[in-house]
């Protein structure tokens, strides 16, 4: 089973996605200030974020450029998921390496979940250590 980090400090909207992505068997943890979101992806396993923009402390933007920067998390994909049309923070979050940049007034629950899903699908593992190579090898 998948699991599925909503970071947002709206209580009405982690509610309305923590239920729709249950139904749909995704395990759901979450976070309303950036920082607990960073310290839920270091000590469980998640399989992608939902990331607003606009947060208490540290912004989404600087949240997204912490995980991209940090190795162990690095590589779980990140939909941006915000109405947050201010500036340039949209583009900052291209920048900063989202996966996917939704807005929320435009995107029904469904779509969000499809588009984690997708994400979550289209993550490329990291390819496995290569064994150092011997220049002998052995008889027997």
């Amino acid at each position: 089973m998948n699991t599925v980090l909503l970071v947002d400090d709206d209580s009405m909207v982690t509610s309305i996605y923590r239920n729709k992505f249950q139904g749909e068997g995704f395990e759901v943890e979450v976070a309303s200030r950036g920082n607990d979101a960073l310290n839920l992806m270091k000590s469980l396993h998640v399989d992608a974020v939902v990331l607003d923009l606009q947060l208490p402390g540290m912004n989404g933007v600087e949240v997204l450029q912490a995980i991209r920067s940090t190795d162990e998390i690095s590589a779980i994909p990140v939909v941006v998921f915000s109405n947050a049309f201010l500036g340039n923070l949209v583009e900052q979050a291209w920048q900063a390496g989202a996966s996917l940049v939704l807005s929320k007034m435009s995107c029904s629950p469904n779509q969000l979940v499809d588009a984690v899903r997708k994400a979550i699908n289209m993550k490329r593992p990291r390819p496995p250590r290569k064994p150092p190579s011997s220049s002998t090898s052995k008889k027997e």
